[in-house]
């Protein structure tokens, strides 16, 4: 009976030791879980983000692209306008020349207006303004 006693003490032992390293293995299973669903909470936060800036990238980037064809568009009607105005003042002066008066001046060749027609409207109308005086 001693024999049976103390092995059923052993064995009660046994399943606390058990029980005890099960709760352990729950309170840590139930940390891990909270770490997890911490870091996936993070992860979808990190996702959420990459998205707003992709847009945001995005949003940027079709405003620049309006913006630079917008760009060109005033560029190229900047040079049409030029051509016109070199085309009229043309006329104009072979006009004042038959008036023996003294022909307009062209318009200034700046680098930037042979480069992409920087301020070709400006200086067209300095021009424009210039001339126009000078001929009354």
């Amino acid at each position: 009976m001693n024999k049976l006693s103390s092995e059923l003490t052993e064995i009660r032992r046994e399943l606390q030791a058990a029980a005890a390293a099960h709760d352990e293995q729950l309170k840590s299973i139930d940390g891990y879980s909270r770490e997890l669903d911490s870091m996936q909470r993070e992860r979808l936060a990190h996702v959420q983000q990459l998205r707003s800036l992709h847009a945001s990238i995005s949003s940027a980037e079709h405003s620049l692209k309006r913006a630079e064809q917008s760009r060109q568009r005033e560029i190229a009607r900047a040079r049409s306008l030029a051509d016109r105005y070199d085309g009229l003042l043309g006329r104009l002066n072979r006009l004042r020349l038959l008036s023996s008066l003294e022909p307009l001046p062209m318009l200034p060749e700046s680098p930037a207006a042979t480069s992409d027609c920087g301020d070709c409207v400006a200086a067209a109308s300095a021009v424009f303004v210039s001339g126009s005086s000078s001929a009354e």
